[in-house]
């Protein structure tokens, strides 16, 4: 991700405001929201690898039209192809590395290497964010030039997987009523899968919606643009140095009681993000990816322990789903307030609503004894 510590300026650079640049990634995740789920089932029945591949492809040509992109519009046809590549590749990674970890009969290692491969993609990111900060001194366009070069790699890689034996993808209903099956037994049937599938929706939406004021807050605070990839990378760094101990956490500690200080640290994170306005208020962004790396390789292995194998991807996409559309309606509304108002004041409406939103599944999770 060369373009993302510069991302929201380029946006600016374009004549977006932050309703504008909000909304942009709502239309990218109702995209992913329309496509995620028939893909993810795509992915069950034809295999990871093939739905890995189509994403990577679709990626690239996304960024292809990213390069040459003006306006809203046509970062709107780029965001759309993106859309849909994600939608491919959403559940179905996570999916490949369980159940070729089940293969292996080492599924016991899911939360381990999972983090691992969370903390590989980090510190990628971060390197990459590092070059993509200098090379935006040249022009702002020029990282995201580059991220199109970047995005080809990904089609070779996707090649060169290795799916596992298909023991139990294959799946005789169709389509629309295996989709709607899978849909009921995650969010109606198996309270443990909906419970901890909300949560995961939930905060998922909180850390992702806070990437969008990141960089506007640096600029606010007169940060040297060159400095803006370091402090990129040092965030992906965090998740990915957490991701990697995360497991270690799950062995000592309940996973009620790591959730619980997940939201707790999201909501205080919000909160104090809102009122220190401050050069060493930055900082605090620290938390939120500290609470990405934690959380995501802990989750994902307690909902795998709940999924059969067959509705694996499904499941995860549905997921993935949930969050996208929490964002598609909460994100939007966020980046209108710091348009109208100000950017404390979005922050304290978003410590509100996620405080709401993420504290009534821990509440569900508690009630039905998830965990």
């Amino acid at each position: 991700m060369v373009m993302l510590p510069i991302l929201v300026l380029f946006y600016q650079e374009q004549g977006l405001s932050m309703f504008q640049i909000v909304s942009l990634q709502a239309i990218f995740s109702v995209t992913v929201l329309l496509t995620e789920v028939p893909s993810g089932y795509l992915a069950d029945v034809i295999g990871r690898k093939k739905s890995l591949i189509m994403g990577a492809i679709l990626a690239a040509l996304g960024l292809g039209i990213y390069s040459i992109a003006n306006g809203f519009v046509e970062l709107l046809f780029a965001e759309i192809t993106l859309g849909i590549a994600a939608g491919f590749t959403s559940g179905a990674d996570a999916a490949l590395l369980y159940d070729s970890l089940l293969e292996l009969q080492k599924e016991e290692q899911y939360q381990k290497i999972f983090g691992k491969y969370m903390a590989i993609g980090n510190f990628a990111e971060g390197i990459a964010s590092i070059l993509g900060g200098f090379l935006a001194l040249i022009s702002l366009r020029t990282p995201v030039i580059a991220q199109a070069y970047v995005y080809l790699l990904a089609i070779p890689v996707a090649f060169s997987l290795k799916e596992p034996a298909k023991k139990v993808y294959h799946i005789a209903e169709g389509n629309l009523k295996e989709i709607l099956n899978a849909a009921k037994y995650a969010l109606i049937e198996n309270k443990e899968v909906k419970w901890l599938l909300l949560f995961g929706a939930f905060i998922g939406t909180s850390t992702f919606t806070v990437i969008w004021f990141i960089q506007p807050y640096w600029k606010e605070m007169n940060i040297p643009l060159e400095y803006f990839g370091i402090l990129w990378a040092l965030l992906q760094f965090t998740t990915g140095g957490f991701s990697i101990i995360a497991h270690k956490f799950s062995k000592k500690i309940r996973l009620l009681h790591i959730l619980t200080f997940l939201v707790i640290l999201d909501i205080a994170a919000f909160i104090a993000i809102g009122f220190y306005q401050a050069l060493w208020g930055a900082l605090i962004f620290f938390i939120f990816y500290m609470v990405r790396g934690i959380k995501t390789p802990i989750l994902d292995d307690a909902m795998n322990k709940r999924i059969p194998s067959h509705r694996r991807a499904t499941i995860l996409s549905i997921q993935s789903l949930c969050m996208r559309l929490s964002f598609a309606i909460i994100g939007p509304f966020i980046g209108w307030i710091a348009d109208v108002y100000t950017m404390s004041q979005a922050f304290y409406m978003a410590a509100a609503i996620f405080l709401i939103l993420i504290g009534s599944t821990l509440i569900g999770l508690k009630k039905n004894k998830v965990v």
